[in-house]
Protein backbone atom coordinates (compact mmCIF):
# COMPACT_ATOMS: atom_id res chain seq x y z
CA UNK A 1 0.00 0.00 0.00
CA UNK A 2 1.35 3.03 -0.82
CA UNK A 3 1.32 6.56 1.45
CA UNK A 4 -1.04 8.20 -0.83
CA UNK A 5 -3.71 5.16 -0.18
CA UNK A 6 -2.76 4.81 3.79
CA UNK A 7 -3.41 8.85 3.95
CA UNK A 8 -7.03 8.47 2.47
CA UNK A 9 -7.65 5.42 4.14
CA UNK A 10 -7.03 7.46 7.28
CA UNK A 11 -8.82 10.11 6.60
CA UNK A 12 -11.98 8.31 5.28
CA UNK A 13 -11.57 6.16 9.23
CA UNK A 14 -11.58 9.72 10.94
CA UNK A 15 -14.48 10.67 9.33
CA UNK A 16 -16.44 7.95 9.87
CA UNK A 17 -15.24 8.19 13.65
CA UNK A 18 -16.69 11.76 13.62
CA UNK A 19 -19.77 10.80 12.24
CA UNK A 20 -20.13 7.99 15.10
CA UNK A 21 -19.14 10.23 17.65
CA UNK A 22 -21.88 13.17 17.43
CA UNK A 23 -24.45 11.15 16.55
CA UNK A 24 -23.60 9.45 19.71
CA UNK A 25 -23.79 13.05 21.06
CA UNK A 26 -26.78 13.74 19.90
CA UNK A 27 -28.59 10.43 21.50
CA UNK A 28 -26.94 11.03 24.60
CA UNK A 29 -27.87 14.82 25.35
CA UNK A 30 -30.52 16.75 24.95
CA UNK A 31 -30.64 20.45 24.31
CA UNK A 32 -28.62 21.69 27.10
CA UNK A 33 -30.63 25.09 27.92
CA UNK A 34 -33.99 26.65 27.70
CA UNK A 35 -32.76 29.58 26.51
CA UNK A 36 -31.27 31.09 22.98
CA UNK A 37 -29.28 33.52 22.22
CA UNK A 38 -29.66 36.06 18.87
CA UNK A 39 -27.46 39.13 17.77
CA UNK A 40 -29.78 41.77 17.07
CA UNK A 41 -27.66 44.95 14.73
CA UNK A 42 -27.91 48.19 16.09
CA UNK A 43 -27.72 51.24 13.30
CA UNK A 44 -24.60 52.25 15.08
CA UNK A 45 -22.92 49.03 13.98
CA UNK A 46 -22.89 46.87 17.13
CA UNK A 47 -25.54 44.78 18.34
CA UNK A 48 -27.66 43.78 21.08
CA UNK A 49 -28.35 39.72 21.98
CA UNK A 50 -31.98 39.05 22.77
CA UNK A 51 -32.92 36.22 24.54
CA UNK A 52 -35.65 34.01 23.94
CA UNK A 53 -37.11 30.69 25.06
CA UNK A 54 -35.68 27.52 23.35
CA UNK A 55 -39.28 25.64 22.08
CA UNK A 56 -37.49 22.49 21.30
CA UNK A 57 -36.26 22.10 24.64
CA UNK A 58 -39.09 20.69 26.89
CA UNK A 59 -40.00 18.21 24.06
CA UNK A 60 -36.02 17.48 23.47
CA UNK A 61 -36.17 16.39 27.50
CA UNK A 62 -39.59 14.89 27.30
CA UNK A 63 -37.99 12.28 24.06
CA UNK A 64 -34.66 11.84 25.79
CA UNK A 65 -36.46 10.30 28.57
CA UNK A 66 -38.74 8.38 26.96
CA UNK A 67 -36.10 7.16 25.07
CA UNK A 68 -33.87 6.11 28.27
CA UNK A 69 -36.69 4.28 29.43
CA UNK A 70 -36.87 2.72 25.94
CA UNK A 71 -33.59 1.81 26.58
CA UNK A 72 -34.25 -0.12 29.45
CA UNK A 73 -36.91 -1.66 28.73
CA UNK A 74 -35.50 -3.19 25.64
CA UNK A 75 -32.28 -4.54 27.75
CA UNK A 76 -35.58 -5.95 30.34
CA UNK A 77 -33.25 -3.54 33.30
CA UNK A 78 -35.55 -3.41 36.79
CA UNK A 79 -34.86 0.68 37.69
CA UNK A 80 -35.57 -0.07 41.56
CA UNK A 81 -33.06 -3.46 40.86
CA UNK A 82 -28.83 -1.99 41.84
CA UNK A 83 -28.71 -3.47 37.62
CA UNK A 84 -29.69 -0.47 36.30
CA UNK A 85 -27.21 1.43 34.61
CA UNK A 86 -25.89 4.14 36.86
CA UNK A 87 -25.24 6.68 34.16
CA UNK A 88 -28.80 6.29 33.08
CA UNK A 89 -30.23 6.52 36.23
CA UNK A 90 -28.17 9.79 37.00
CA UNK A 91 -29.15 11.16 33.63
CA UNK A 92 -32.99 11.10 34.13
CA UNK A 93 -32.53 12.20 37.96
CA UNK A 94 -30.42 15.42 36.47
CA UNK A 95 -33.12 15.99 34.37
CA UNK A 96 -35.68 16.11 36.42
CA UNK A 97 -35.43 18.46 39.31
CA UNK A 98 -36.78 18.00 42.86
CA UNK A 99 -36.18 14.26 42.05
CA UNK A 100 -33.71 12.16 44.11
CA UNK A 101 -33.13 8.77 45.32
CA UNK A 102 -34.05 7.92 48.98
CA UNK A 103 -31.98 5.04 51.63
CA UNK A 104 -34.80 3.04 51.06
CA UNK A 105 -33.86 2.51 47.39
CA UNK A 106 -37.05 3.80 46.61
CA UNK A 107 -37.39 7.55 44.29
CA UNK A 108 -38.83 10.59 45.61
CA UNK A 109 -40.25 14.09 44.01
CA UNK A 110 -40.75 16.80 46.43
CA UNK A 111 -41.20 20.27 45.59
CA UNK A 112 -42.92 23.57 47.96
CA UNK A 113 -45.15 25.77 46.24
CA UNK A 114 -46.18 28.99 47.86
CA UNK A 115 -45.80 27.11 51.42
CA UNK A 116 -47.44 23.61 50.61
CA UNK A 117 -45.58 20.77 50.00
CA UNK A 118 -46.03 18.06 46.92
CA UNK A 119 -44.56 14.87 46.89
CA UNK A 120 -44.70 11.81 45.05
CA UNK A 121 -42.89 8.54 45.97
CA UNK A 122 -42.77 5.21 43.36
CA UNK A 123 -40.06 2.67 43.47
CA UNK A 124 -40.02 2.51 39.75
CA UNK A 125 -38.31 5.57 38.55
CA UNK A 126 -39.96 5.61 34.97
CA UNK A 127 -43.59 5.19 36.46
CA UNK A 128 -42.26 8.10 39.10
CA UNK A 129 -41.46 10.64 36.15
CA UNK A 130 -44.84 9.92 34.47
CA UNK A 131 -47.03 10.44 37.72
CA UNK A 132 -44.86 14.01 37.81
CA UNK A 133 -45.52 15.09 34.38
CA UNK A 134 -49.62 14.12 34.74
CA UNK A 135 -49.46 15.75 38.20
CA UNK A 136 -48.28 19.16 37.15
CA UNK A 137 -50.47 19.31 34.65
CA UNK A 138 -53.59 19.06 36.85
CA UNK A 139 -52.03 20.82 40.39
CA UNK A 140 -49.91 23.84 38.78
CA UNK A 141 -52.10 25.31 36.99
CA UNK A 142 -54.58 26.64 39.45
CA UNK A 143 -55.27 30.37 39.28
CA UNK A 144 -54.92 32.17 42.51
CA UNK A 145 -58.85 33.22 42.97
CA UNK A 146 -59.85 29.82 42.60
CA UNK A 147 -57.47 28.91 45.67
CA UNK A 148 -58.92 31.41 47.48
CA UNK A 149 -62.45 30.04 46.35
CA UNK A 150 -62.01 26.71 47.13
CA UNK A 151 -60.53 27.41 50.25
CA UNK A 152 -62.86 25.57 52.74
CA UNK A 153 -62.26 28.02 55.87
CA UNK A 154 -64.24 31.72 55.07
CA UNK A 155 -62.85 33.11 58.10
CA UNK A 156 -61.17 36.85 57.32
CA UNK A 157 -58.32 35.72 58.57
CA UNK A 158 -57.35 32.52 56.95
CA UNK A 159 -58.12 34.55 53.38
CA UNK A 160 -56.05 37.06 54.77
CA UNK A 161 -53.07 34.49 55.36
CA UNK A 162 -53.98 32.92 51.95
CA UNK A 163 -53.89 36.07 50.23
CA UNK A 164 -50.38 36.58 51.48
CA UNK A 165 -48.72 33.31 50.81
CA UNK A 166 -50.24 33.75 47.10
CA UNK A 167 -49.14 37.47 46.35
CA UNK A 168 -46.13 38.56 49.10
CA UNK A 169 -44.17 35.43 50.55
CA UNK A 170 -40.86 35.72 49.43
CA UNK A 171 -41.37 38.49 47.16
CA UNK A 172 -41.38 41.33 49.94
CA UNK A 173 -39.78 41.36 53.67
CA UNK A 174 -42.24 39.41 55.62
CA UNK A 175 -41.89 40.96 59.21
CA UNK A 176 -44.47 42.96 58.98
CA UNK A 177 -47.25 41.16 57.55
CA UNK A 178 -46.42 38.40 60.14
CA UNK A 179 -46.78 41.21 62.76
CA UNK A 180 -50.25 42.67 61.45
CA UNK A 181 -51.57 39.30 60.82
CA UNK A 182 -50.30 37.37 64.30
CA UNK A 183 -51.02 40.57 66.29
CA UNK A 184 -53.79 42.77 64.75
CA UNK A 185 -55.51 41.05 62.29
CA UNK A 186 -56.16 37.77 64.05
CA UNK A 187 -58.60 39.51 65.84
CA UNK A 188 -60.98 38.59 63.01
CA UNK A 189 -62.18 35.61 63.09
CA UNK A 190 -65.62 35.30 61.49
CA UNK A 191 -66.47 34.47 58.38
CA UNK A 192 -66.02 37.30 55.82
CA UNK A 193 -69.35 37.47 54.67
CA UNK A 194 -70.60 38.37 58.30
CA UNK A 195 -68.69 41.73 58.25
CA UNK A 196 -70.23 44.75 57.68
CA UNK A 197 -68.48 48.20 57.05
CA UNK A 198 -68.67 49.83 60.36
CA UNK A 199 -67.23 46.62 61.88
CA UNK A 200 -63.83 47.32 59.39
CA UNK A 201 -63.71 51.00 60.67
CA UNK A 202 -64.14 50.00 64.38
CA UNK A 203 -61.41 47.38 63.84
CA UNK A 204 -59.19 49.92 61.94
CA UNK A 205 -59.55 52.78 64.49
CA UNK A 206 -59.21 50.71 67.15
CA UNK A 207 -55.49 50.76 66.10
CA UNK A 208 -53.09 53.30 67.45
CA UNK A 209 -50.32 53.12 65.44
CA UNK A 210 -50.43 54.43 62.15
CA UNK A 211 -48.34 52.18 60.24
CA UNK A 212 -50.00 49.21 60.95
CA UNK A 213 -53.13 50.69 60.80
CA UNK A 214 -52.10 51.69 56.71
CA UNK A 215 -50.84 48.01 56.37
CA UNK A 216 -53.75 46.46 57.67
CA UNK A 217 -56.10 48.28 56.01
CA UNK A 218 -54.60 47.28 52.67
CA UNK A 219 -53.98 43.46 53.47
CA UNK A 220 -58.27 43.52 54.12
CA UNK A 221 -59.06 45.72 50.94
CA UNK A 222 -57.14 43.22 48.77
CA UNK A 223 -58.58 40.06 50.24
CA UNK A 224 -62.59 41.98 49.99
CA UNK A 225 -61.65 42.52 46.30
CA UNK A 226 -60.34 38.82 45.49
CA UNK A 227 -63.35 37.23 47.67
CA UNK A 228 -65.54 39.15 45.56
CA UNK A 229 -63.95 38.05 41.85
CA UNK A 230 -64.00 34.42 43.59
CA UNK A 231 -67.62 34.92 44.38
CA UNK A 232 -67.23 34.08 48.27
CA UNK A 233 -69.51 37.36 48.46
CA UNK A 234 -71.56 39.24 46.48
CA UNK A 235 -70.61 42.97 46.62
CA UNK A 236 -67.37 44.42 47.99
CA UNK A 237 -68.30 46.62 51.01
CA UNK A 238 -64.86 48.61 51.45
CA UNK A 239 -64.13 49.03 47.81
CA UNK A 240 -64.27 52.46 48.69
CA UNK A 241 -62.98 52.80 52.20
CA UNK A 242 -59.83 55.00 53.04
CA UNK A 243 -57.78 54.16 55.54
CA UNK A 244 -59.07 56.85 58.77
CA UNK A 245 -56.82 59.39 59.13
CA UNK A 246 -55.00 59.18 62.45
CA UNK A 247 -55.97 61.91 65.06
CA UNK A 248 -53.18 64.40 66.21
CA UNK A 249 -51.19 63.90 69.17
CA UNK A 250 -51.32 67.10 71.07
CA UNK A 251 -48.23 68.75 72.89
CA UNK A 252 -45.75 66.49 70.93
CA UNK A 253 -43.00 69.18 71.13
CA UNK A 254 -40.88 69.64 74.61
CA UNK A 255 -42.81 72.91 75.62
CA UNK A 256 -40.07 76.18 76.87
CA UNK A 257 -40.06 74.99 80.82
CA UNK A 258 -39.05 71.15 79.56
CA UNK A 259 -36.48 72.55 77.18
CA UNK A 260 -35.04 74.27 79.96
CA UNK A 261 -34.85 72.05 82.34
CA UNK A 262 -33.03 70.05 79.51
CA UNK A 263 -30.68 72.46 78.77
CA UNK A 264 -29.35 73.19 82.09
CA UNK A 265 -29.13 69.06 82.92
CA UNK A 266 -27.39 68.95 79.64
CA UNK A 267 -23.89 68.30 81.29
CA UNK A 268 -25.76 64.71 82.70
CA UNK A 269 -26.20 63.39 79.20
CA UNK A 270 -22.85 62.30 77.55
CA UNK A 271 -25.04 62.25 74.12
CA UNK A 272 -25.76 66.21 74.31
CA UNK A 273 -23.77 67.20 71.36
CA UNK A 274 -25.94 64.65 69.38
CA UNK A 275 -29.38 65.48 71.13
CA UNK A 276 -28.82 69.16 70.37
CA UNK A 277 -27.59 68.87 66.66
CA UNK A 278 -31.58 67.34 66.60
CA UNK A 279 -32.80 70.69 68.46
CA UNK A 280 -30.83 72.84 65.97
CA UNK A 281 -31.13 71.43 62.66
CA UNK A 282 -34.34 69.33 63.03
CA UNK A 283 -33.49 66.16 61.11
CA UNK A 284 -34.80 62.42 61.37
CA UNK A 285 -32.53 60.40 63.70
CA UNK A 286 -31.72 58.13 61.08
CA UNK A 287 -30.73 61.22 58.91
CA UNK A 288 -28.39 62.67 61.11
CA UNK A 289 -25.69 59.98 59.63
CA UNK A 290 -25.58 61.51 56.08
CA UNK A 291 -25.73 65.47 57.11
CA UNK A 292 -22.88 66.95 55.35
CA UNK A 293 -21.61 70.12 56.81
CA UNK A 294 -20.62 73.35 55.10
CA UNK A 295 -19.43 75.32 57.92
CA UNK A 296 -18.17 78.14 55.82
CA UNK A 297 -21.51 78.72 54.14
CA UNK A 298 -23.31 78.56 57.80
CA UNK A 299 -25.61 75.57 56.40
CA UNK A 300 -26.03 71.92 56.80
CA UNK A 301 -26.90 69.67 53.85
CA UNK A 302 -29.96 67.15 55.07
CA UNK A 303 -30.41 64.00 52.90
CA UNK A 304 -33.60 63.18 53.41
CA UNK A 305 -34.67 59.59 54.26
CA UNK A 306 -38.24 59.62 53.74
CA UNK A 307 -39.73 58.61 49.83
CA UNK A 308 -41.67 62.05 49.15
CA UNK A 309 -39.07 63.75 51.33
CA UNK A 310 -37.37 66.83 49.85
CA UNK A 311 -33.40 67.23 50.59
CA UNK A 312 -31.89 70.95 51.07
CA UNK A 313 -30.14 73.12 53.44
CA UNK A 314 -30.90 74.07 56.86
CA UNK A 315 -29.09 77.27 58.12
CA UNK A 316 -27.02 77.28 61.58
CA UNK A 317 -25.61 80.45 63.41
CA UNK A 318 -21.63 81.52 63.84
CA UNK A 319 -21.90 79.93 67.35
CA UNK A 320 -23.12 76.74 66.65
CA UNK A 321 -21.07 76.07 63.43
CA UNK A 322 -18.12 77.04 65.59
CA UNK A 323 -19.52 74.13 67.85
CA UNK A 324 -19.74 71.81 65.01
CA UNK A 325 -16.34 72.34 63.84
CA UNK A 326 -14.59 71.10 67.37
CA UNK A 327 -16.82 67.90 67.95
CA UNK A 328 -17.98 66.41 64.82
CA UNK A 329 -15.58 64.26 64.44
CA UNK A 330 -16.63 62.70 67.90
CA UNK A 331 -20.28 62.90 67.09
CA UNK A 332 -22.50 59.94 65.43
CA UNK A 333 -20.21 56.97 66.18
CA UNK A 334 -23.15 54.72 67.80
CA UNK A 335 -25.76 53.24 66.50
CA UNK A 336 -29.25 54.90 66.63
CA UNK A 337 -30.79 52.59 69.69
CA UNK A 338 -28.21 54.04 71.76
CA UNK A 339 -28.45 57.34 71.33
CA UNK A 340 -32.40 56.71 72.18
CA UNK A 341 -31.76 54.75 75.20
CA UNK A 342 -29.45 57.77 76.71
CA UNK A 343 -32.14 60.37 75.88
CA UNK A 344 -34.89 58.48 77.26
CA UNK A 345 -32.44 57.73 80.63
CA UNK A 346 -32.38 61.54 80.92
CA UNK A 347 -35.65 62.65 80.70
CA UNK A 348 -37.20 59.50 83.20
CA UNK A 349 -34.27 60.91 85.46
CA UNK A 350 -35.12 64.72 84.92
CA UNK A 351 -39.45 63.41 85.76
CA UNK A 352 -40.76 64.61 81.83
CA UNK A 353 -43.72 62.88 80.75
CA UNK A 354 -43.82 60.77 78.16
CA UNK A 355 -46.61 59.89 76.18
CA UNK A 356 -47.58 56.36 74.86
CA UNK A 357 -45.59 55.33 71.96
CA UNK A 358 -44.00 58.29 71.25
CA UNK A 359 -40.58 58.26 70.06
CA UNK A 360 -38.69 61.12 72.71
CA UNK A 361 -36.11 61.90 69.25
CA UNK A 362 -38.51 62.32 67.19
CA UNK A 363 -40.47 64.95 69.67
CA UNK A 364 -37.29 67.34 69.26
CA UNK A 365 -38.16 67.48 65.23
CA UNK A 366 -41.60 68.29 66.23
CA UNK A 367 -39.57 70.74 69.05
CA UNK A 368 -37.43 72.25 66.22
CA UNK A 369 -40.50 73.17 64.16
CA UNK A 370 -42.23 75.10 66.81
CA UNK A 371 -39.39 76.75 68.04
CA UNK A 372 -38.63 78.34 64.39
CA UNK A 373 -42.06 79.07 64.29
CA UNK A 374 -42.29 81.79 67.18
CA UNK A 375 -38.76 82.92 65.65
CA UNK A 376 -41.26 84.27 63.31
CA UNK A 377 -40.22 81.67 60.18
CA UNK A 378 -43.17 81.51 57.10
CA UNK A 379 -45.16 78.36 56.51
CA UNK A 380 -43.04 77.49 53.33
CA UNK A 381 -40.09 77.79 54.66
CA UNK A 382 -40.51 75.82 57.34
CA UNK A 383 -41.95 73.09 55.11
CA UNK A 384 -38.68 73.11 53.28
CA UNK A 385 -36.20 73.49 56.41
CA UNK A 386 -38.19 69.79 58.08
CA UNK A 387 -37.95 68.34 54.04
CA UNK A 388 -42.07 67.92 54.27
CA UNK A 389 -43.79 68.21 50.83
CA UNK A 390 -46.92 70.12 51.52
CA UNK A 391 -47.01 73.36 54.23
CA UNK A 392 -50.18 70.92 55.50
CA UNK A 393 -47.72 68.29 56.87
CA UNK A 394 -45.41 70.76 58.94
CA UNK A 395 -48.55 72.45 60.44
CA UNK A 396 -50.98 70.34 61.28
CA UNK A 397 -48.72 67.52 62.62
CA UNK A 398 -45.61 68.93 63.60
CA UNK A 399 -46.74 72.19 65.07
CA UNK A 400 -48.08 73.13 68.15
CA UNK A 401 -49.73 76.49 68.63
CA UNK A 402 -49.43 78.22 72.03
CA UNK A 403 -50.69 81.97 72.42
CA UNK A 404 -49.26 82.04 75.84
CA UNK A 405 -45.46 81.20 74.57
CA UNK A 406 -43.48 84.08 73.11
CA UNK A 407 -40.00 84.19 71.38
CA UNK A 408 -38.62 85.90 74.50
CA UNK A 409 -38.58 82.62 75.85
CA UNK A 410 -37.06 80.78 73.21
CA UNK A 411 -34.41 82.50 73.18
CA UNK A 412 -33.93 83.34 76.75
CA UNK A 413 -32.78 79.45 76.90
CA UNK A 414 -30.49 79.11 73.90
CA UNK A 415 -29.16 82.58 73.45
CA UNK A 416 -27.71 83.15 70.13
CA UNK A 417 -27.64 79.30 69.05
CA UNK A 418 -30.34 79.41 66.68
CA UNK A 419 -29.55 81.53 63.38
CA UNK A 420 -31.21 84.43 62.13
CA UNK A 421 -33.94 83.27 59.75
Amino acid sequence: MTDDELIKELRSGIFKLSQLFSEYEKQKKPPTHPVQGHRVFRPDGGFDIHLVRNPSFEAAQDTHIDNLIQSSEEQNIDNSSPLFAKSEEEEILRLNKNTRKRKDGRYEWRKTVQGVSHYLINSNLKILVKMVSDYKKTHFRINAKEKIKNKESRKLIDLAWTWYRLHKEGKTKTRMYHTSLNRYLSKLSKNIDTYTKNDIIEFLNSMEKPRMKEHCHIIIKNVFAEATESGLIKRNIIATLKCPRVEKVKGLWYNPDEQKLLYENRHKCHVWNEIEFFLMVGCRLSEAFKCRLELDRLRIWVVRTKQNGTSGYVNISERYAKHLEENWSKMFKHSPDYYTREFVTLINSLGITRQKNEKPIHRLRHTFATNIYYFGVNDKKRSYLLGHKTTEMTNDIYTDFDLDIRQEQIKSIYGDLYPQF
